[in-house]
This record gives structure tokens, sequence and C-alpha cells, in this order.
């Protein structure tokens, strides 16, 4: 009597789910880190827009010259 099933004779299966598994936490990961990759980058345009404010400011006044 077999308590558990087996998978397959080769492992395929077994190999498929693992490889599944894998895929899903490295997916996991990709969006966490592209989330934080976003967060840091709207950091930076919110510090930085009074400076490209300015040099538009300035552009746009040298260019009326």
């Amino acid at each position: 009597m077999m308590i558990f099933e087996p998978l397959d004779m080769r492992g395929r299966k077994r190999a498929d789910l693992h490889r599944a598994a894998r895929l899903a936490l490295l997916r996991g990961r990709i969006l966490k880190r592209i989330s934080k990759v976003d967060n840091a980058a709207g950091s930076v345009e919110q510090a930085t827009a009074p400076f490209a404010e300015a040099a538009r400011q300035t552009a746009t006044g040298l260019s009326e010259c």
C-alpha cells in the first residue's frame, strides 16, 4: 500500500513544480524591487523639482534676450 502517489518515474512533474515555485518567488522579489526603485525615483523627482523649475526659468529667460 502506498501512502503517497509518485509524481512520475522521472521526476519531471516534481521538477516542474519546483521550477514554478522558484519562478513565483523570483517574480515576487522582482516586483518588490521595482516598487522600491519606483518609490526612490519619485523621491528624487520631488527633491529635484525646484532645481528643474529654476533651470527652466533661467533657460527661458536667456532665450528671450
